[in-house]
């Protein structure tokens, strides 16, 4: 967070030197206080600031190469969608499910988007969410990431500026084309390609003004998509907390 007094445009050197890593810049009146306190609040464990922007977990595939619906997965004693809408509900001041029909995941508590068209990909999960979105910008994230994105959301908002869209990339070049920030004003964009009969989404990016933000080699933004992937991964977190336990037994 970084606090300037109303009506003071002068900026530190060493202010400016870090201003782009700011969530929020926090104006004060001449009492020192904020002038719009920011919703900051402490839950699991981590302080929070809830910002005025969506969140879209996009749960309305098919999920036919796992072969039962990968939303209902447990990861660490909760369901991949759980995981998601509840890890995020902190940051966010809405949290919406898109899904194929507007009664899958409704004890969740959160809104449900249904697709209208139904077969059209996750683009039409997107362009749907992005018109019911209630707050702009909005995060996107899949279901079946295995880390829920709340570091990366942060540095994709803050990257966003006056862009259509902030996008991952990693070092290779290749992007993450549904793990994104979009402006609610794409959502035309992307019905348009839809009638047209485009099913990918990196289509209207590239007729968008859109801010890359650079992954680094060692960041998680691994789905699951086979009873393989998904068995490796369950592997890999049970070892991690097995190693955990042993590290704080031995303390």
């Amino acid at each position: 967070l970084v606090m300037r007094r109303a009506g003071d445009d002068a900026i530190k050197p060493s202010c400016r030197a870090v201003l782009d890593l700011a969530d929020l810049e926090i104006r004060t009146g001449p009492d020192g206080k904020p002038i719009d306190p920011p919703d900051i609040r402490f839950e699991g464990g981590r302080w929070c600031l809830r910002r005025s922007a969506s969140a879209v977990v996009l749960a309305g595939g098919a999920s036919s190469r796992m072969g039962r619906d990968k939303a209902l997965l447990e990861l660490d004693g909760r369901s991949l969608i759980e995981r998601h809408v509840f890890g995020l509900a902190p940051h966010f001041a809405e949290v919406l499910v898109s899904a194929r029909a507007a009664g899958d995941y409704a004890d969740l508590g959160v809104r449900v988007v249904a697709d209208p068209v139904p077969g059209q990909g996750p683009m039409r999960g997107v362009a749907t969410a992005l018109s019911a979105a209630r707050f702009d910008p909005v995060f996107i994230t899949p279901c079946d990431q295995t880390v829920v994105p709340v570091d990366l959301a942060a540095r994709l908002l803050r990257s966003l500026g006056d862009a259509d869209a902030a996008v991952p990339r990693h070092p290779d070049g290749n992007v993450e084309p549904l793990l994104v920030v979009l402006r609610r004003r794409m959502a035309p964009r992307l019905e348009a390609f839809l009638d047209r009969g485009e099913r990918r989404i990196v289509r209207p990016y590239a007729e968008s003004v859109v801010r890359y933000v650079d992954l680094p080699a060692f960041e998680d933004v691994s789905n699951v998509n086979t009873q393989e992937e998904y068995a490796a991964v369950v592997r890999r977190r049970t070892a991690e907390r097995l190693g955990n336990q042993r590290e704080s037994g031995s303390d």
